[in-house]
């Protein structure tokens, strides 16, 4: 509601988030692990990266993320989770060409020019140009899109679930990274605390 007062988030066509929250194959597992490590593994800075993400989810500005600030910041702590649990690590598909082949990936994939420079063929990476990630840019050229998205979700999740709730799932210990794959944590549970 702070990014779009004027929204009428009942209506369900017009609402920019029934387009953006359904990324379950990249955005959700990164905020899953993010939640996850923030309350659930027993680091010792927990209570202060709770406090960060949950000062941006109140208000969410350039200066909450942390854009220029040293230290520790909202932003950095997305883009941590964002190193660790990587959102495209288990997305795969397929490029067809006009003929409906589909070539191996480094097949026909380079041919020398004369300037000695290499020209890509058949290669279609994803986060350079022209297949540029969206969530590399900035809403209205302030907050990166991506990191801004993280952290808020993270920082609402904290706040809602805050002394309130507990995961009751086995995880491993803080120095394992968590598992990636997209059924993992299907068996995740919140508990009350009474």
């Amino acid at each position: 509601m702070p990014i779009f007062p004027d929204l009428d988030i009942d209506n369900r066509k017009d609402n920019p988030m029934n387009l953006i929250l359904p990324g379950y194959e990249t955005l959700w597992r990164v905020v899953l692990r993010c939640y996850l490590e923030l309350t659930s593994r027993q680091h010792g800075s927990q209570d202060e990266w709770q406090r960060i993400v949950q000062a941006f989810a109140d208000r969410p500005t350039p200066e909450t993320l942390g854009m220029d600030k040293t230290g520790l910041t909202a932003k950095r702590l997305a883009r941590e989770a964002l190193r660790l649990y990587p959102p495209t690590r288990r997305v795969y598909r397929e490029y067809q060409d006009g003929e409906g082949q589909t070539p191996e990936r480094w097949v026909q994939l380079e041919t020398a020019n004369q300037m000695g420079k290499i020209e890509i063929v058949d290669f279609m990476p994803f986060g350079t140009k022209p297949f540029m990630c969206p969530a590399k840019r900035s809403l209205s050229g302030k907050l990166p899109f991506g990191y801004a998205m993280v952290a808020l979700l993270v920082g609402v999740l904290v706040k809602e679930t805050r002394d309130m709730w507990e995961v009751q799932s086995p995880l491993p210990a803080k120095e394992i990274p968590l598992a990636t794959g997209r059924e993992d944590y299907a068996d995740l549970l919140l508990s009350r605390v009474f």
